[in-house]
């Protein structure tokens, strides 16, 4: 109940206008539209939500661009309170990056490419504040992930916590291992087809009893009952698969990318190319475009993680209590979403041991769980 009343909640922010710190122009920052955590938390905190007609997005990818300067900033790092700049350094950074010398570029996906534009500015602006660039890069890699998983079907899989998406993940693997026949229609003649199994034995060991002599009465009455009741759910269940053809479960070709697109959420690299490999194994050609472009996100994706994490993890070794255990909690998925299991163990215990009472030595510990 709890749940479905999260999904309808939304917030939203207006726009606020404010001006560019390199060289004044006045910037707005973007308002946000409407969002909630309806699809789902993954353990990094990246938010999915969702719009009125269903559709995902991922919530935290906003940043603001300069026209004239072409600077990238974070909205909370403009206006009263932000940091003096060194106005030549960060010049200094955009020619770089104009001159495709700094961040890569990631073609059509904007938010990504401003992100890591952005981080390269904080960089430069910021070289002792390793977490300013890390979360950047971080939410670079959220942008990556987006782009891997919302090309389809996510399957239902829209996780509050971590072992919300475990349970629904062994739900997932379950199907796959029966099929993918759970849909409650092909569910029902599953059923209806034990029904005649069981009918034809009820008949079965009525007819072992042999034939019922001049006093047999009571034996050709079951008898009777026993071939009416199968007749009765051999029709039954004909008309039932007539009703419902074809099948409205989702289709086998599906499954696969579903069950990687959610195991990519979850961070889980190996079990992820484990079910690319079986949907390009099984189903070739049709599918081979979309196991290709969900390979190329996800590389992109490690690459950015990959570099968020030693400035995750230099920024949690120096801080403490609460925001110590979300930095190295960080650090430490991060860790564990690029395959690295050695590098990721010490930062999540560092992470559950710095505040053990916060929810991110919570979601450390969960982490560590087998």
């Amino acid at each position: 109940m709890v749940g479905a009343a999260l999904a309808c909640l939304v917030w939203a922010e207006p726009a606020q206008a404010q001006a560019c710190p390199l060289d004044g122009s006045p910037l707005t920052a973007p308002a946000r539209p409407p969002w909630n955590a309806g699809a789902g938390v993954d353990s990094d905190g990246c938010v999915w939500s969702l719009d009125p007609t269903g559709a995902r997005r991922v919530v935290g990818l906003d940043v603001v661009e300069c026209g004239s300067c072409r600077g990238v900033f974070d909205p909370a790092e403009l206006g009263a309170g932000a940091e003096p700049v060194d106005v030549e350094r960060a010049r200094a950074v955009l020619r770089a990056l104009s001159d495709g010398k700094g961040g890569a570029r990631r073609g059509e996906d904007g938010a990504l490419e401003l992100l890591e534009r952005a981080a390269a500015l904080a960089r430069a602006l910021a070289p002792r504040d390793p977490a300013r660039e890390g979360m950047l890069l971080l939410r670079a890699a959220w942008a990556a992930r987006a782009r891997a998983v919302l090309g389809g079907d996510d399957g239902g899989y829209r996780p509050r916590s971590i072992g919300e998406a475990r349970a629904l993940l062994a739900k997932a693997e379950g199907r796959a291992a029966r099929g993918g026949d759970d849909d409650p229609a092909l569910e029902l003649i599953a059923s209806m087809e034990r029904g005649v199994e069981a009918a034809r034995r009820d008949l079965e060991a009525v007819e072992v009893l042999g034939a019922p002599g001049p006093d047999g009465v009571g034996l050709r009455w079951d008898l009777a009952q026993a071939r009416a009741r199968l007749v009765g759910v051999e029709r039954d269940l004909a008309a039932l698969r007539r009703r419902i053809s074809p099948p409205t479960a989702l289709p086998a070709v599906g499954l696969e990318l579903v069950l990687a697109r959610a195991w990519a959420r979850f961070g889980d690299p190996a079990a992820r190319d484990r079910w690319l490999l079986a949907a390009g194994v099984r189903h070739g050609a049709r599918v081979a475009a979309e196991v290709e472009r969900i390979r190329d996100a996800c590389a992109v994706e490690r690459d950015l993680l990959a570099r968020a994490r030693p400035l995750l993890e230099a920024a949690g070794q120096a801080a403490r209590g609460e925001d110590r255990a979300r930095l190295l909690l960080l650090a430490g998925d991060a860790a564990r979403r690029t395959g690295d299991a050695t590098a990721a163990r010490p930062l999540l215990e560092a992470a559950a041991a710095a505040d053990p009472t916060s929810p991110w030595a919570g979601r450390a510990r969960l982490l560590l769980e087998p």
